[in-house]
């Protein structure tokens, strides 16, 4: 899936966050980014792994800084692994 239109797309995310309740927002968050670092991942060039496998995505204020320190040559999903 490609987005040509990131504003629409934007748009679209907002609006549905008004209609859902703050549970069920905080649930389709998790799950578009579950599914974005799921596509990332699995389109990361793998060599050694240690790109692939450090991947981060948190949803919230506090971004994940640093290494992982785990390989993935497999760009299994991540719900497999954890």
């Amino acid at each position: 899936m490609k987005f040509t239109n990131l504003p629409s797309f934007r748009s679209a995310l907002r609006k549905a966050a008004k209609e859902l309740s703050p549970k069920a927002h905080a649930d389709f968050q998790r799950g578009l980014a579950l599914e974005v670092l799921n596509r990332a991942v699995k389109k990361t060039p793998v060599d050694t792994g240690r790109l692939r496998g450090g991947w981060q995505v948190d949803v919230g204020e506090n971004p994940p800084t640093g290494d992982t320190g785990t390989k993935d040559r497999t760009g299994r999903p991540r719900s497999a692994r954890e």
